[in-house]
């Protein structure tokens, strides 16, 4: 276990990103994410937990800083964590199998049981990057609904409710097994919102799988005066369908979708500091970002765009990312 003591105070934990491994020198990290060709891969690197997604053809790196300078890290098993006494930062890789379900049920208990004993209850940002997600597994079941067998077991073995489950991302690269990471909290000041233009992931019929996906659709995190809205992996989805057969279709289904969100019930809409742009075909990923970049006022450098294999095969685009409201400003 590595510790390191400073006291500067730094803004509510969201992310900046690089198109290179150069971070800002005047900032400690809790996790840093690599986004790229190679082999997956999580350790601790300076006291930072260091992960590497398996993403042929995309260089992005992605920072969390820390709220405080005051950083602690470490290990349990196969379980890589830091925290700076607020926020915490864990992952697990999870080698490839013929069948994903026993081995992500396993990992993901492991993740959440460490995540609680560590003392950091809230999870509120879950992401799960998914090797080959559309394909089918050796007994014929998508890859993607495997998964979500694994996690909604390990989450039902804890007894967590429904309401209770954190924002999440479901995205699927070229190969290899199962990468996840998430941020929780000490304090519990987080709240959980869904999408009235969506079902809820955890509701959905078993046409989409034995068991539903489970995440919501964003999540509220209020602290130091500043509304950090976390926005979940967004589609062209309304209700539990597939909306949109053209590209142009889904760009305007999934801000719809996003605008819901942002607008929130109360206290004002919300503006995104950062977004994070999935798109599954290459022609499509100068009309995707610029549609995105432009309707959210989001510059190139807090704007990554990925190639990647969206959690359905009819999809054609996700995004995600943070928003800010009541008294955050972007950055």
């Amino acid at each position: 276990m590595i510790t390191l003591n400073r006291e500067t105070t730094q803004p509510p934990v969201r992310p900046f990103y690089r198109t290179s491994e150069q971070q800002d020198s005047d900032r400690q990290m809790i996790g840093v994410v690599h986004y790229r060709s190679a082999e997956p891969g999580i350790d601790i690197t300076d006291g930072v937990v260091t992960v590497t997604v398996p993403s042929p053809g995309n260089n992005v790196t992605e920072f969390w800083p820390a709220e405080s300078d005051s950083i602690t890290s470490g290990a349990n098993g196969n379980i890589h964590w830091a925290h700076d006494r607020e926020n915490l930062f864990a992952a697990v890789s999870i080698p490839d199998s013929r069948v994903l379900g026993e081995k992500v049920r396993n990992a993901y208990t492991d993740l959440l049981t460490t995540t609680i004993d560590l003392g950091f209850p809230q999870i509120y940002r879950v992401w799960n990057y998914i090797g080959k997600i559309n394909h089918p597994n050796d007994v014929g079941l998508e890859r993607y609904r495997d998964f979500c067998m694994g996690r909604a077991d390990a989450f039902s073995d804890l007894a967590w409710a429904p309401h209770a489950l954190p924002s999440g991302t479901g995205i699927g690269f070229a190969e290899n097994g199962v990468t996840v990471f998430l941020l929780a909290r000490r304090t519990r000041d987080t709240v959980n919102v869904e999408n009235p233009l969506q079902m809820p992931a955890y509701e959905y019929p078993d046409t989409y799988g034995p068991r539903s996906p489970s995440f919501a659709r964003a999540t509220t995190v209020t602290t130091a005066g500043v509304a950090s809205l976390y926005v979940s992996g967004t589609a062209s989805i309304r209700g539990h369908r597939t909306v949109g057969a053209t590209l142009e279709e889904q760009i305007k289904v999934t801000m719809e979708n996003i605008d819901a969100l942002l607008d929130g019930p109360d206290d004002g809409p919300a503006q995104f500091d950062t977004l994070k742009i999935y798109v599954r075909h290459a022609e499509d990923v100068d009309a995707v970002t610029r549609a995105f970049r432009d309707r959210y006022r989001v510059a190139e450098h807090s704007s990554p765009v990925l190639r990647a294999d969206i959690c359905r095969s009819d999809l054609l685009l996700e995004v995600e990312g943070v928003a800010l409201r009541n008294d955050g400003e972007p950055s």
